[in-house]
């Protein structure tokens, strides 16, 4: 179990993955189930980050069923079971069923104080809140698993977790500021290379650098991740960075190469229901996938009927209200790369008006962030 964490912390999760397998064998054959189960939820989180989420579900379904068939209680150590699980229902966008087996298990972390169980089992939680759009719930777990992360000697970058769900959740009420400050604060920068256990962080700090249409940067980041998760075969995390490729590509117009980087994603992501992912990346890459459909149509409906896109919007009819020529002002000056408080020195507006004004901009063009927004507007040719 150490080595296969060692392996991990360096990368290798296909070699982790190999040693977990088998401990698990040598734990059963000795006849320690609680050691078995420990390793076993270990290798569950391994095989979701190669992108084998299927493989990883079925592992365990037959955990639970062997439980249930016990006489008695089922080991408390088998919620770990239930709070891996947790995560592989939210990649697929199953997040009631996700929310159902993540707190049970985080509650039975605490009373034990587990410390891997209440890290992973508050990560969830808080992704799961922020994909339903509760951000102050999504907030106070993650602070809370900040604050409980910062007093254990653990590996500070699980500290970083909780800050970076923070910030993603300040990006999705539009708080552009919040997210810098905090990107400042943990000294982030374009030229990094991301160690594997970061690479969750450094996904906000792309959003991040998208919203801010930091493009060059944004692109020369995800060139070292995409070069990182291909040697370490960590095809969940590739499904990711090909999608954030994707729309540094649309907001620099290219599109042919935004379909490409999609297409890349759907070949990982389809055949084991990495849903999630692509939702998560936001409405400009829903807009993009039935432009790749044939790629793998069922997968692709699925993601458009969790979006609640199911039937194509024809363009003429994209826009519910036409924009106001302030509206299409500060478009233009977004699309120029000025932040709010540039914008409202040229406007000579106040930085609330301004805000006020990007608050409706994001809802008529149906976007959450910047990039988003310019690449709405280019594709309904607003610039």
């Amino acid at each position: 179990n150490i080595l296969g964490q060692v392996l991990e912390m360096r990368g290798d999760v296909a070699a982790a993955a190999d040693v977990y397998r088998e401990a698990a064998l040598g734990e059963r054959r000795v006849g320690t189930e609680v050691g078995a189960l420990v390793v076993l939820t270990n290798l569950v989180f391994a095989l979701n980050e190669l992108g084998r989420r299927r493989e990883a579900a079925a592992i365990c379904r037959q955990v639970v069923k062997e439980a249930e068939s016990q006489s008695g209680q089922p080991l408390p150590v088998s919620e770990g079971i239930a709070l891996a699980w947790s995560l592989l229902s939210y990649e697929a966008n199953q997040l009631e069923k996700a929310r159902e087996q993540v707190v049970p298990a985080l509650e039975l972390a605490e009373q034990m104080n587990i410390t891997d169980g209440i890290l992973w089992g508050r990560q969830i939680l808080a992704r799961v809140h922020l994909a339903c759009g509760e951000l102050s719930e999504a907030r106070q777990v993650a602070r809370e698993g900040r604050r409980h992360a910062a007093r254990l000697d653990v590996y500070k970058g699980k500290v970083a977790w909780f800050s970076a769900l923070e910030a993603q959740a300040s990006l999705q009420e539009g708080d552009g500021g919040a997210a810098s400050r905090w990107a400042e604060a943990t000294s982030l920068s374009p030229s990094d290379t991301p160690l594997h256990w970061d690479e969750l962080v450094y996904f906000t700090y792309v959003r991040l650098l998208l919203s801010q249409n930091r493009l060059d940067d944004a692109r020369t980041l995800l060139t070292t991740m995409e070069r990182s998760a291909q040697q370490g075969q960590r095809h969940r995390k590739l499904i990711t960075i090909y999608l954030q490729q994707a729309l540094v590509q649309q907001a620099l117009g290219h599109t042919k190469e935004a379909l490409d980087r999609i297409e890349r994603a759907l070949h990982l992501a389809a055949p084991e229901d990495y849903r999630r992912a692509f939702l998560d990346e936001g409405q400009t890459i829903v807009d993009l996938i039935p432009r790749v459909r044939t790629v793998a149509s069922d997968f692709v409906d699925q993601v458009l009927a969790d979006a609640g896109a199911g039937q194509a919007v024809p363009r003429s009819q994209a826009l519910v209200e036409p924009l106001s020529e302030r509206e299409l002002e500060i478009l233009r000056l977004i699309a120029a790369g000025r932040s709010n408080p540039e914008i409202a020195d040229i406007l000579y507006l106040s930085l609330n008006t301004i805000k006020w004004h990007v608050k409706n901009l994001y809802g008529k063009l149906n976007a959450v962030s910047r990039v988003e927004a310019v690449a709405r507007a280019q594709e309904l040719e607003l610039l």
